[in-house]
């Protein structure tokens, strides 16, 4: 039986490339094959799509919506779509009580304190005005410098999911002083496919090029056994098998190689 997904999002009005993608934390898994596109008929930031298949039972999903295909660079937002909802973003600003008010400081004060190092948060709204007094709006300003710098050191490491009977094997390649390192070559030769999987499968190895933030991925057949390694002819293989019961990323063991 399908679904109507809403999205709230007044600053994109009137867009009709947007795309909604759904995945499942446990595993990465993509929901929708494909994504399912966002409507917005009024051009007033009510953005609707009609999700096919079900998830009774997946819990919270992953809300990822893009202009576009689902890539990084066509992110527009990102989030959670909890189990027995199906709006995303905001409609409004509530009004809350004091013991509102103190349920959120002590969710900050946690986040403050356990995750970013900072001091707690100090509570309250301004007397006269009813906004933030000075000492919060600092506070608000170094808890998203926190989260969300302007000049990140490194690039986010993205691993693309396989679907249905594989997975995505990745590392991440390091040199000898444990900094990443762009460029090495990792190789991947099948060994073995999994019992009465009713295919023919080259073993020609495989080569893939670690990226600028030294991750190296390549598809892997789930419950398949590979000779995996890296570097020059000094290498160490390891033979893997990869779980049948795989999500759609499979993230391989440790390798050891010179390069």
């Amino acid at each position: 039986m399908s679904e109507i997904i809403t999205y709230l999002d007044a600053g994109m009005s009137g867009e009709t490339t947007l795309m909604l993608f759904l995945r499942n934390p446990a595993d990465g898994t993509l929901l929708n094959t494909g994504g399912d596109a966002l409507a917005d008929p009024d051009s007033v930031g009510v953005f609707v799509a009609t999700l096919a298949e079900s998830r009774t039972g997946l819990g919270d999903l992953y809300v990822i919506i893009c202009d576009g295909a689902e890539h990084p660079d066509n992110l527009v937002f990102d989030g959670r779509l909890i189990e027995g909802q199906s709006v995303i973003g905001e409609s409004g600003v509530a009004e809350l009580d004091s013991a509102g008010r103190e349920a959120i400081a002590e969710a900050v004060n946690e986040l403050l304190s356990t995750e970013h190092g900072l001091d707690s948060w100090e509570g309250g709204g301004g007397a006269e005005s009813g906004g933030l007094t000075e000492g919060q709006a600092t506070q608000l300003t170094e808890i998203h410098e926190a989260i969300y710098p302007e000049d990140p050191d490194d690039p986010p490491i993205v691993v693309t999911p396989a679907v249905g009977d594989n997975t995505t094997g990745y590392t991440t390649t390091l040199d000898a002083d444990l900094e990443v390192q762009p460029n090495v070559t990792v190789k991947v030769q099948l060994i073995q496919l999994p019992t009465a999987a009713g295919i023919t499968n080259s073993n020609a190895v495989r080569s893939v090029l670690s990226s600028d933030v030294g991750l190296a991925q390549m598809p892997l057949r789930k419950g398949a056994t590979y000779r995996i390694w890296a570097g020059g002819d000094d290498k160490k293989v390891e033979v893997v098998t990869v779980p049948a019961d795989a999500g759609g990323t499979y993230q391989l063991p440790s390798l050891v190689g010179r390069f």
